[in-house]
């Protein structure tokens, strides 16, 4: 796992809460949020994948879903 990109003092960083970590961490839109919510994390993580890579949520889980 990526614990610069992604690191969260607060929390271990594992599968279930990488979004969250992310989302936390970088505010991504309301908008995407809900779709996230709305599917399981590897879904969700597969789904940002399709997108450019603009915000560092996106970034972030993209990178962890790498490793």
């Amino acid at each position: 796992m990526n614990e610069k990109l992604c690191k969260n003092e607060n929390a271990p960083l594992k599968s279930s809460n990488i979004l969250e970590l992310c989302m936390n961490n970088f505010k991504i839109s309301e908008a995407l949020t809900e779709k996230l919510m709305e599917e399981d994390v590897l879904n969700s993580v597969e789904y940002l994948s399709q997108l450019p890579s603009s915000t560092p949520a996106e970034s972030c889980a993209l990178q962890l879903r790498e490793e």
